[in-house]
């Protein structure tokens, strides 16, 4: 079988299995069995699926290494590894798992777009949010620089879905010319799980990546959140093409229509009592005081862009005393309607949440950023493993990561019921 393209857009064009459909994906193992294999068919012995499910359940239990990940199936009974589809020895009967090294070649061959649109389908199915881990793409999907048809997108209604947008260096990886791997992720506010993942290639940056990977995802409904390197006309209308909406945040590589958003928003707090809303919040060791102000965007050149808003953030100590002052400009496509200022609060707010949820929690407790894995795909295949451990904890009620690590790996049968196994 010939071998799958190992760019970030391999398989752009071609149209994948419904991710909603709970019935293509009831088992971990059912997802990973439309990755296709890029080994040559002579001399392979170790099921692709079989090698992929051995490295998301390692993964899943506190393997951040292909050691660890072979250590852990060396270790796994042999019921577990038959449940695991690991082929049987036909001399001795026995599974044999493979080798550390044949676990190191197959994760950095094989397709990781494939490996995430799979995660995605199986996290989806288990949080029953319909489009949750959409990744379908239609036979036409154009190219980032292709300016896509702007139709009016249906106004959302609370509570709406809300994805955030943000890129992420893996700093212990590295590519051959020693460029670092930086991938972007879209993730779901509430639930910090990653719905698409994309590899930025070394010439390339977030910007056309998120027209990219908008492009191939289904964002009827939701929100999209992006911070300021994102705030682009042609991003703008790749997402409300999309059928989303979105809230970027706008600061000075925009100068024009920075100056233009500020006088809108300009005035004593008097003029605004009936158009902002006010927040405190207490803890972590300090106090945080926020007042967002919105009107509507009049006469901006932006593509359906329907308000804009200003958020000033106090900090300070548990004293109350203010130490700090930050000042943040957005523009957002919601319209009066759907979004107030307490809605912009809470939608800007929640941006956070891939950082806090996702990002912070592969750094913290999967070690990411020290991870040595470099090879090919496989720091993007890792990562997807991670994101669907993430995930898959999340969807049975975990909030705490590293505990839920922890507790599936004193149990293998706890991780076999985690992904349908």
């Amino acid at each position: 079988m010939p071998a799958v393209p190992s760019s970030p857009t391999a398989g752009v064009g071609e149209k994948t299995l419904d991710p909603c459909d709970a019935a293509q994906v009831d088992s971990l193992a059912a997802a990973f069995a439309t990755v296709p294999d890029p080994r040559s068919a002579r001399g392979r012995w170790h099921p692709l699926a079989a090698i992929l499910l051995i490295a998301a359940c390692a993964v899943t239990c506190d393997a951040d290494g292909f050691t660890a990940v072979w250590q852990w199936a060396h270790d796994t009974p042999q019921e577990v590894l038959t449940r695991l589809r690991v082929r049987a020895d036909p001399l001795t009967g026995l599974a044999r798992p493979p080798s550390e090294r044949t676990i190191r070649r197959t994760v950095a061959r094989v397709d990781a777009r494939a490996v995430e649109d799979a995660a995605g389908r199986f996290i989806a199915s288990r949080l029953r949010v319909a489009g949750l881990g959409s990744t379908a793409r239609t036979p036409a999907e154009p190219r980032s620089e292709d300016p896509p048809t702007l139709t009016v997108p249906p106004v959302p209604q609370r509570p709406r879905r809300r994805v955030a947008f943000d890129g992420k260096v893996v700093r212990g990886a590295r590519r051959p010319d020693g460029t670092r791997v930086t991938l972007l992720a879209g993730a779901d506010h509430d639930t910090g799980t990653v719905i698409g993942q994309r590899q930025i290639d070394d010439k390339s940056n977030e910007i056309p990546e998120l027209r990219t990977m908008v492009a191939g995802l289904d964002l009827t409904g939701a929100l999209a959140t992006a911070d300021a390197a994102h705030c682009q006309k042609a991003t703008a209308a790749h997402i409300v093409a999309a059928g989303g909406h979105y809230l970027l945040t706008l600061k000075a590589n925009q100068a024009g229509l920075l100056n233009t958003v500020a006088e809108l928003l300009a005035g004593a707090d008097a003029q605004w009592a009936t158009g902002s809303h006010h927040s405190t919040d207490r803890g972590h060791g300090r106090t945080e005081q926020r007042t967002v102000r919105l009107t509507a965007a009049a006469g901006l050149d932006f593509p359906h862009a329907a308000q804009v808003f200003r958020t000033v953030r106090y900090r300070g100590g548990l004293d109350g005393q203010r130490t700090s002052k930050q000042v943040v400009y957005g523009i957002t496509s919601l319209p009066p309607d759907a979004a107030g200022p307490a809605d912009i609060a809470a939608d800007q707010r929640g941006h956070w949440s891939i950082e806090n949820r996702t990002h912070h929690v592969r750094d913290t407790t999967f070690d990411e950023d020290r991870s040595q894995i470099r090879t090919g795909n496989a720091p993007r295949t890792m990562a997807a493993f991670r994101n669907l451990a993430i995930g898959a904890f999340r969807a049975k009620g975990h909030t705490n990561i590293a505990h839920a690590r922890r507790h599936h790996t004193h149990d293998y049968k706890r991780v076999l019921d985690l992904y349908g196994l």
